[in-house]
């Protein structure tokens, strides 16, 4: 739990998730994988990073939870 401008830390990053959202969140990250391959992709998605606004984020979130429960009947088990 942190504030705008404090530093999110994640020694164990994998493809960049902490480092993606610390951004989208006004923070500071400090991120670290041993796989180059893992810390290739993080850099890949934050230089193509789509910023969006709070308003944005709730919307994608609200559109996401619509997508889920319409998917829902799959994992229905009968």
């Amino acid at each position: 739990s942190t504030n705008e401008n404090e530093l999110v830390v994640d020694p164990f990053s994998g493809s960049g998730t902490t480092a993606v959202v610390a951004t989208e969140l006004k923070r500071f990250f400090l991120v670290n994988d041993n796989c180059s391959d893992y810390n290739d992709m993080a850099n890949y998605r934050l230089l193509n990073l789509k910023y969006k606004s709070i308003d944005d984020w709730i919307l994608f979130d609200k559109e996401n939870e619509e997508r889920r429960r319409s998917l829902q009947w799959l994992y229905t088990v009968y």
